[in-house]
């Protein structure tokens, strides 16, 4: 399992399921290309930076030559956190860092932003704005940020014997970037992390084939390929099946 699969196959199962024997895959977004954007200027080489530009053109550049607005919006969050002293520090560990693991037996594998060893884990983030739109919510658990890091720094304390502070540097998508640096604290992380011990026999049932995967009822794929059997309660117009469940 990587942190990115774990989410997906808790966010649904059967769309999960579908992707990992060649059903369906998610569409390439034009929010996933900025953010490999940003990443690549500030946590990539010479080599993938070229490369990425070489394979991606034709969506950031106009026939001019001129970066689309998203584009150049992106370019001037990279120029803003280049000018944080702070966020560079935290950027300045290893990058694209791979190791290995074990949670409650099953075999991990994690890509970390930026890693430096004793120090800390940082994992670079470019949102849209700072809040989740819901006071009530908090933005670091709602996106899963807190799942992922404590799944990293569950296995570098595995390989190391080292349990490292973890931070999100942020910078938005807004016209004037906002930034953040931002530490999840660490009873934050053990809840995470009991979770991922909680929920993970499930996701690997539903890996493993042994169990039939539930639809979320929200996403696109279900959108796409759910067939309605029977009507519902007015109520629960719009929930998914886990905030059904949490209501029963």
């Amino acid at each position: 399992l990587s942190a990115s699969s774990y989410k997906e196959a808790i966010k649904c199962e059967a769309c999960y399921k579908a992707q990992l024997i060649g059903e369906y895959k998610n569409p390439e977004t034009r929010a996933l290309l900025l953010g490999s954007l940003v990443d690549e200027l500030l946590t990539g080489n010479k080599k993938s930076i070229e490369s990425f530009f070489n394979v991606n053109r034709d969506n950031l550049y106009t026939k001019k030559g001129e970066p689309y607005a998203d584009v150049q919006r992106a370019l001037n969050a990279v120029d803003r956190v280049k000018s944080q002293p702070l966020m560079m520090e935290y950027l300045s560990g290893r990058h694209q860092v791979i190791m290995t693991g074990k949670i409650d037996g099953v075999d991990w594998r994690i890509k970390m932003d930026s890693y430096k060893g004793g120090k800390f884990i940082a994992d670079l983030k470019y949102l849209r704005d700072l809040g989740t739109g819901n006071p009530f919510k908090n933005p670091v658990k709602e996106w899963g940020y807190d799942t992922s890091m404590a799944i990293y720094q569950e296995i570098v304390f595995q390989t190391t014997g080292k349990r490292l502070p973890v931070y999100l540097v942020i910078v938005t998508k807004e016209e004037i970037p906002r930034c953040e640096i931002c530490e999840i604290k660490q009873w934050n992380l053990d809840e995470a992390l009991e979770d991922v011990r909680k929920n993970q026999p499930r996701v690997v049932a539903v890996r493993d084939g042994l169990v039939v995967p539930e639809n979320c009822k929200v996403c696109d794929f279900c959108a796409a390929t759910m067939q309605i059997s029977v009507p519902i309660d007015s109520d629960l117009l719009g929930m998914s099946t886990k905030q059904i469940k949490t209501l029963y």
